[in-house]
């Protein structure tokens, strides 16, 4: 069984996008290891990468939000699960991002169509560089975390 959920974790990162296979290329060898001993790892890693992928739209305000919402529980995630100072202040500095992003939501709002557009597409790719990062802190972070419980 834990053969087929890695498997079926290698498809769902072909769909979901480059960022999710250089992610399960980087962290396979650990995510096999554990599927034998921890399948509930991989859902909780394909529902990570899930979340951030059915985000991942248009670049409306709307889906800006959606994306946003997304990083904040991972960020969360992320900090509360920090083991040092370091991971905290990491964290800390995604978190400063994602704000400093939706702040500019309502400034947004108000240009005109094609300027909303252009600067839309600009947040939305510095999204998807916050998304690849905190996903693969939040993957790491998911893997180290079972180890340890592993270990117990």
């Amino acid at each position: 069984m834990a053969k087929s959920k890695y498997g079926s974790l290698i498809k769902f990162a072909t769909v979901a996008g480059p960022v999710a296979i250089e992610l399960i290329r980087k962290y396979g060898p650990a995510l096999k290891k554990i599927a034998q001993e921890n399948p509930e790892l991989l859902d909780r890693v394909k529902a990570t990468v899930g979340k951030l992928r059915q985000s991942k739209g248009e670049a409306t305000l709307a889906g800006l939000e959606e994306r946003i919402g997304v990083l904040r529980d991972q960020i969360t995630y992320l900090y509360a699960s920090a083991d040092n100072p370091g991971e905290a202040r990491r964290a800390k500095a995604w978190r400063g991002e994602v704000e400093v992003i939706e702040r500019a939501l309502p400034i947004l709002q108000a240009m005109a169509g094609k300027q909303r557009k252009a600067e839309a597409a600009k947040l939305s790719k510095r999204l998807d560089t916050l998304s690849a990062q905190i996903l693969d802190a939040s993957i790491e972070e998911q893997i180290e975390d079972a180890e340890i419980v592993e270990e117990s």
